[in-house]
């Protein structure tokens, strides 16, 4: 059997291990930046413009859209409460006439 005693880590044999432990992270983390391949899709300035000038028309459409309902209803003089009432009472005369 082997001495207990030689399977003792002496403190320069720990030490040496926690520097080459350092070493090994510190170096994946250098490898790993030198070679990280730069990824195509990210957005640069020409696509962040593309981006901006679709929301934007995205904005104004929804705006114009808003417009149109409400200039609708202000011609036909009808609110939401009005239409909901006609079709209550749209849907009461059908229902009296099958029975």
């Amino acid at each position: 059997m082997s001495d207990p005693k030689e399977q003792r880590a002496d403190g320069c044999s720990v030490t040496f291990s926690l520097i080459l432990g350092v070493l090994f992270v510190i170096s994946f983390f250098f490898f790993e930046k030198l070679f990280m391949v730069e990824d195509e899709n990210e957005p640069d300035s020409i696509i962040s413009t593309q981006r901006k000038e679709k929301v934007d028309q995205f904005k104004l459409e929804s705006v114009n859209f808003i417009e149109k309902v409400d200039s609708f209803h202000i011609e036909n003089n009808s609110s939401l409460e009005s239409v909901m009432i006609k079709t209550i009472n749209n849907y009461q005369t059908k229902s009296e006439n099958s029975k």
